[in-house]
């Protein structure tokens, strides 16, 4: 409960501090368009090309808050298939991120895991590893970046205090620490549900 309450207060601040003023300023540009094509027909030009940029913008904040709640590809495509899908749009992305993911054939079906993969590391590349401890009943996932974060210097944002709070949510653990030679590494232990024979 306080993982989601959290998550809550967290989309609160991105529609209060970040959505709706940049929506506000939208509705003031557009009731300024009708005016500019009169006076200013190659303003308003130059007006509408900006609205439609950030238009597009917007449209894929709202994406990415959406998405956030909880990524459609993890219903409809399972855990390890939908990183690597992540992996794949951050490679095509404008950060140009490269994600290699790592991960056993044979997982078992699994809970809702960490998704949140550091967007402020400046990493180059980024390494996802999901292994299974021999009696299959823990799930290690390690997140490896080149970047420069540092263990240290982290504040417990609304970010690493959801993965954590998560973690312990399914019964397991988290821990950041500093990557060899840079960056930072993520380890999680999740526990994997038994299956029973009946």
């Amino acid at each position: 409960m306080t993982a989601r309450e959290e998550e809550c207060r967290r989309i609160r601040r991105d529609l209060h501090d970040g959505l709706g003023p940049t929506l506000a300023v939208q509705a003031l540009k557009q009731e300024e368009a009708p005016e500019a094509l009169s006076d200013d027909p190659a303003g308003a030009r130059i007006l509408l090309e900006e609205l439609n940029t950030k238009t597009q913008q917007l449209l894929t904040d709202v994406r990415r808050l959406v998405c956030d709640l909880r990524p459609p590809a993890l219903d409809e495509l399972g855990l390890v298939a939908a990183v690597r899908e992540q992996a794949i749009q951050m490679l095509q992305g404008a950060n140009g991120l490269g994600v290699d993911v790592h991960a056993p054939p044979d997982l078992p079906e699994l809970p809702e895991a960490i998704s949140n993969v550091g967007r402020h590391t400046k990493a180059q590349t980024c390494t996802v590893r999901f292994k299974l401890s021999n009696e299959m009943s823990a799930l290690h996932l390690e997140v490896e970046d080149d970047g420069q974060g540092n263990a240290h210097d982290l504040r417990a944002g609304v970010g690493l205090t959801s993965m954590k709070k998560r973690a312990e949510e399914l019964g397991g653990h988290l821990t950041i620490e500093n990557g060899s030679p840079r960056g930072l590494v993520v380890r999680a232990v999740l526990p994997v549900p038994v299956r029973g024979n009946g």
